[in-house]
């Protein structure tokens, strides 16, 4: 009986890491984001302005958010759409998901 549970044991620990090493990891926008003067393959996260005014160029798949703020909190100024360009005389930051 010992031997069952163990060997149970075994094979559910063995199911778990093998789904922990085949799981997906967190997914990035696919493509190119500039921001400013710099570019961003497959970004992720927050992203400072370095221009004044703040143009953005969406080349990924996700729809990207413009902050007043430079680290990607306090209030929305706008959005940017997959494939689109905006210029934000207010913009400090963008945020990918």
């Amino acid at each position: 009986m010992v031997t069952r549970q163990l060997a149970a044991a075994v094979g559910v620990a063995a199911a778990v890491a093998v789904g922990l090493v085949a799981a997906p990891a967190a997914s990035a926008a696919q493509g190119v984001l500039k921001v400013g003067d710099r570019e961003y393959r497959n970004p992720s996260g927050c992203y400072r302005n370095t221009t004044t005014p703040l143009r953005v160029e969406n080349r990924t798949d996700q729809v990207v958010v413009i902050f007043h703020d430079s680290r990607c909190a306090g209030e929305r100024v706008g959005l940017v759409g997959p494939g689109s360009l905006a210029v934000s005389e207010f913009g400090g930051s963008v945020h990918v998901p």
